[in-house]
This record gives structure tokens, sequence and C-alpha cells, in this order.
């Protein structure tokens, strides 16, 4: 193994561990000390994109999240890109991010539920309220396991619906 090679596996692996203790400027710290040849990577991008987001660099995150999209196809780097550009204020631009990869033939069935969750943040946010519930009901039923309605109703972005998700749980005395 080159030197290159492992001096990549040792900041990667830094890197990796950083972020799975939630020290994301130390992980950031670690993939700066690559040379910038070893920083184009997909394995490295990745890293570096979820270090952005955690961080909330926006800008950085949707430059990094589109090379990842465009350069693999992989609908998790689209994901990513929509939510960064949503945050960056295009919410439009997300909003067609998110229904042009829920229409693709082969997305990821395992993003389906993530995908339709900020589709509906996406309408929510454009007033398009009838869409953003029928977006939201199909990320409830396609993971039930997880607890949508409670962070649906923890997610401020989702405020406006909030009152036709509590409709049908009150109790009439």
């Amino acid at each position: 193994m080159s030197l290159q090679i492992a001096k990549l596996n040792d900041h990667v692996r830094a890197a990796e561990g950083y972020i799975a203790l939630r020290m994301f400027r130390e992980a950031a710290s670690e993939l700066a000390g690559l040379p910038p040849e070893l920083k184009i990577g997909k394995e490295v991008l990745a890293l570096s994109l979820t270090i952005y987001e955690e961080l909330e660099k926006w800008d950085l995150a949707q430059t990094v999240a589109l090379t990842l999209a465009l350069g693999t196809q992989e609908p998790r780097f689209a994901l990513s890109w929509a939510r960064a550009t949503k945050r960056l204020g295009n919410t439009e631009l997300a909003r067609a991010i998110l229904i042009d990869l829920l229409t693709k033939p082969g997305h990821c069935e395992f993003l389906d539920h993530s995908l339709y969750y900020e589709l509906a943040r996406c309408e929510c946010e454009l007033g398009h309220l009838a869409a953003a519930e029928e977006a939201l009901e199909c990320a409830f039923r396609l993971d039930p396991l997880t607890d949508w309605m409670q962070r649906a109703l923890d997610d401020k972005a989702l405020a406006p619906l909030w009152d036709s998700m509590i409709e049908p749980l009150r109790i009439d005395p």
C-alpha cells in the first residue's frame, strides 16, 4: 500500500471516529490535513458532506452534495442536495429535485419516506398544504416504525399542518 493511501486511510478513519463522537470540527480538521488530490474522492466528499450538514454550512453542503449526486447517481446525495438547497432559500428548486428523484425509475425505496417528508416540508413552505398533507401521509405509510407524527409536530416547517394532524386525535367530551 502506498504512503498516500495509508495517509488517506488514517485521516478517513480518524474523521469517521470524530463524526461518530459528534465532534464535527475535529473531523473537518482531520480531512483538511489531506493533500488536495485526495480530498476529491467519493469517501472523503461524503464525510465532508456529513460534516457540513451537521455544522449547517449549507453552501458547502449544497456544492458537495450536488457534486456527489451528479457523480454517483446515488439518491441519498440528491436528497442532501435538496435539503441544502432548501436551507439556502430555494424551496422551489428543492421541491423539483425531490419530485425528480421520486419519479426516477430505480430510486432507493429505503429513502422514500425521507424524500416524502422533505417534500412535505417544501410543499408546506410554498403554501401547497394539500400536497404537503399527501406527501406526509406517504412518509407515514412507508415507514410506520418511525414516529413521524411526533417528528412532524416538532417540526416548525410543518406548523401549518398541525391542526389538521391533531384533529383526528381529539376526543370530544
